[in-house]
């Protein structure tokens, strides 16, 4: 997995993050457990949180 930070608008950053598999069928199990989701979950529950941190700034 690859994870980049950019700056983005208004003075805000831009995340980004890639999965390589190796083969076809690995990206398929991953679709099949709903990974991609779960992934989707996880980066806003990174936001709320770094939105706490910050006093609530977006």
């Amino acid at each position: 997995m690859t994870v980049t930070f950019d700056e983005g608008a208004n003075g805000g950053t831009d995340l980004a993050f890639r999965m390589d598999f190796d083969s076809s069928s690995d990206r398929k199990t991953l679709e099949e457990f709903d990974g991609v989701e779960a992934a989707n979950q996880t980066l806003n529950r990174l936001v709320g949180f770094l939105n706490d941190e910050a006093g609530g700034a977006k």
